[in-house]
């Protein structure tokens, strides 16, 4: 029992519990269960001023009916509102189930029972068991008095005005720390529920702008990293359903879901990963750039997406990268690049193909791009390729690890005659800046 007091998360109510754990070793058991009502009843208000200083609306009305009933000395409406607390704690802010909220309601009919005997019987005082007194102490700490005020649906418009909001995060660490701190910390499993649901499926049905889009991914992500099992049981039981409503014109959005949802894939059932299969290998070319990206991130999918893409043209090709750059597509990118016959063409090439990718090379591609770079002339000329190269350096991760590789493109600098009048100095100086690099070699 003595473990119970130290649950409570409120001083007021771990006074009363500890009040009321000392009647019950005391065997007063009528006040035990008195003092358990009364620990109850501040938790319930320590639990709305929390949700008060959180901007919930509805728990600043209700503290304002206890607090005027209070100020006056109101006793009828200080009656009503302990009448209507289990009401209140399940309907209005969901803090307890309606299973719970019956072992509530069970604990304040006895409470009665226990401060007016006289009610029940004239002759006899009302005399409660040692085990119905532990079980009130028990639900009441277990139920409401260790837990923090988890907020019910009242507390849905203000998350889906959140995710909704363009300061949102787009980072999904960002945003697990964004909800951890409001309204769905400290959600109950409906709302958890709720919010996956909704989630799911306006990604699957509705199409947004790109930046709406990544909010929505970040915060779906982090809902299940906050309540990894609550996620894991609505996925096996709804994803499914969803997945088999979303139409054939959206189903480029079914494959984004999957390829940013882990164990999306095991719950959508057999026909909608059949049919996304299909999809990834004869879906329409014309919008390919929309799910052949996201189709290498499924394992199920991979080889079939690098299959795909290795028949879709050059310029389909350039918008696959650009809608999301992939380590899959730098072999062929570096390719058509180096192979490029025409200055302006070398440089699309390296504006659309290489430096999209830049944050995802190693030395391997560095040297490749060097070897282009030095014997390729239609690269070497155009006017662009240097800017190019820089926009490159900057993007690249670890640059320091291509140190010699960059050095190859350095020494062509210093030693080709294209660059003798000073052509390329923006990136000479960058190099000799990030590497120590000087003078021909």
């Amino acid at each position: 029992m003595n473990e119970l007091i130290l649950l409570c998360r409120s001083e007021s109510a771990r006074s009363y519990i500890s009040e009321a754990v000392s009647c019950y070793n005391g065997r007063a058991y009528r006040s035990a269960i008195i003092a358990t009502w009364i620990a109850v009843l501040f938790d319930f208000i320590h639990k709305l001023r929390e949700l008060e200083m959180a901007g919930d609306n509805a728990a600043r009305q209700k503290l304002a009916t206890f607090d005027a009933a209070r100020n006056t000395s109101d006793l009828r409406a200080s009656l009503e509102f302990e009448r209507n607390l289990v009401d209140s704690a399940r309907d209005d802010f969901q803090f307890i189930s309606p299973i719970e909220a019956i072992d509530i309601q069970r604990l304040f009919d006895d409470r009665n029972r226990c401060a007016h005997s006289s009610m029940v019987s004239p002759d006899e005082p009302y005399m409660p068991s040692a085990e119905l007194a532990r079980t009130h102490i028990y639900s009441a700490v277990t139920i409401l008095l260790q837990h923090p005020p988890a907020q019910g649906r009242s507390a849905l418009d203000r998350i889906w005005a959140d995710i909704g909001s363009e300061f949102f995060p787009k980072d999904t660490e960002e945003a697990l720390r964004f909800l951890r701190d409001g309204p769905l910390g400290r959600a109950r499993k409906p709302v958890v529920r709720d919010v996956i649901i909704g989630l799911t499926k306006d990604v699957l049905k509705e199409r947004r702008k790109q930046a709406e889009r990544a909010r929505q991914i970040a915060a779906l992500r982090a809902v299940f990293l906050l309540y990894p099992q609550d996620a894991r049981d609505v996925i096996a039981e709804k994803l499914s359903p969803i997945f088999d409503a979303v139409s054939d014109q959206n189903f480029d959005l079914a494959i984004r879901y999957i390829s940013n949802v882990q164990q999306a894939w095991e719950h959508i059932g057999i026909p909608a990963q059949l049919k996304a299969v299909n999809y990834v290998q004869n879906g329409p070319t014309e919008t390919s750039y929309r799910y052949l990206p996201h189709a290498l991130d499924v394992h199920a999918l991979r080889e079939l997406a690098l299959s795909r893409i290795q028949e879709v043209d050059d310029d389909t090709f350039a918008k696959l990268i650009k809608a999301r750059p992939a380590s899959a597509f730098i072999p062929r990118a570096i390719l058509l690049w180096s192979e490029s016959r025409g200055w302006r063409t070398a440089e699309a090439r390296l504006e659309q193909l290489i430096i999209p990718l830049s944050s995802l090379f190693s030395s391997a591609e560095i040297n490749k791009i060097a070897e282009a770079f030095s014997a390729n002339d239609q690269i070497t000329y155009a006017s662009g390729t240097t800017d190019g190269l820089l926009e490159v350096l900057q993007g690249m991760q670890n640059p320091d690890s291509a140190k010699v590789e960059w050095k190859k493109i350095y020494d062509v600098l210093n030693t080709h005659n294209y660059y003798a009048d000073g052509r390329g100095s923006d990136l000479r100086e960058a190099l000799e800046t990030r590497f120590g690099f000087s003078g021909p070699s």
